[in-house]
């Protein structure tokens, strides 16, 4: 059974639907909070829990409120808690306004450690398995990247794939640490909005880097780009839904088991277009 290594961050996601985004100095109804097990990482582990992968995730979590929670959470997942940590940290959270036409507002307070500090247990976790995925948000700190890119030169030494999806914030925030970061990544996950930020702020040329590009372009699939060329994978499902958070997490399950099993990569977007699909699904409203 191929192990599929992820590093990244458990959140605690707060989801609060309301009538309208607030303005400031206003109030709107609350209509509905749930709460539930997220982060990017978390997502693609548990979207690999049903399949004949065996997803290991790298992560901590705090020893406060929101961690009890999450430990209870883990169990009822199902998730490998082999490399998962409960530390004298806070428990990341997310507070998630869903409004009627399905756009999101995020507050964040991150983990100030969501990921181990020690060496010794990367290197372990390396050796354990057969793909290292990479959430991007860890590019950001400091020791957060250092950790991160120890992790990929080890699997890259090990000849291990390794994919990287980077996020939104860290695209405009952190460019240099990602472009650091590519040069031990296979590939490269971003949606459009990423990939466009990413390719004006570079101006760069394809060929200048070995990942292969699958670009996730939401309700029209995703765009494979490499130095050959590029082209379209489209997806068969439409699919009308509020709340579409951690679809482009499933998508890199998705694609990861398409790759592991297949080593196709048409074949590995079809299988990401395919976890998405089931992801928005079951949050379908």
């Amino acid at each position: 059974m191929y192990k599929v290594g992820i590093i990244g961050d458990i959140i605690l996601d707060i989801l609060l639907q309301v009538d309208d985004f607030p303005v400031e100095d206003s109030e709107v109804v609350l209509k509905d909070e749930n709460y539930r097990l997220g982060g990017s990482a978390l997502n693609t582990a548990y979207a690999l829990v049903n399949t004949q992968l065996h997803p290991l995730l790298l992560s901590t979590f705090g020893k406060d409120t929101a961690g009890e929670f999450i430990k209870v959470a883990l169990k009822k997942a199902q998730i490998d808690d082999q490399f998962i940590f409960q530390e004298e940290t806070n428990t990341g959270k997310i507070y998630i306004l869903l409004s009627p036409n399905g756009k999101r507002t995020m507050i964040s307070s991150r983990s100030s450690m969501p990921i181990p500090m020690e060496n010794s247990i990367y290197e372990k976790f390396i050796n354990n398995i057969n793909w290292l995925h990479v959430s991007g948000y860890l590019l950001g700190v400091k020791e957060q990247y250092e950790h991160a890119i120890f992790a990929m030169k080890q699997a890259k030494r090990n000849d291990i794939p390794v994919s990287l999806d980077p996020g939104t914030n860290t695209i405009r925030k952190y460019l240099s640490e990602v472009l650091e970061a590519l040069h031990y990544t296979d590939y490269f996950l971003p949606n459009r909005e990423e990939f466009d930020l990413f390719n004006i702020s570079q101006n760069f040329d394809i060929g200048d880097f070995m990942p292969t590009f699958a670009i996730k372009e939401g309700a029209k699939g995703v765009t494979i780009k490499n130095s050959t060329g590029s082209c379209l994978v489209p997806t068969s499902s439409t699919i009308t839904t509020t709340d579409s958070i951690g679809a482009g997490d499933a998508f890199n399950a998705g694609f990861i088991f398409g790759m592991l099993t297949t080593k196709d990569v048409n074949i590995a977007c079809q299988k990401g277009n395919e976890f998405a699909a089931q992801r928005l699904k079951k949050q379908q409203r």
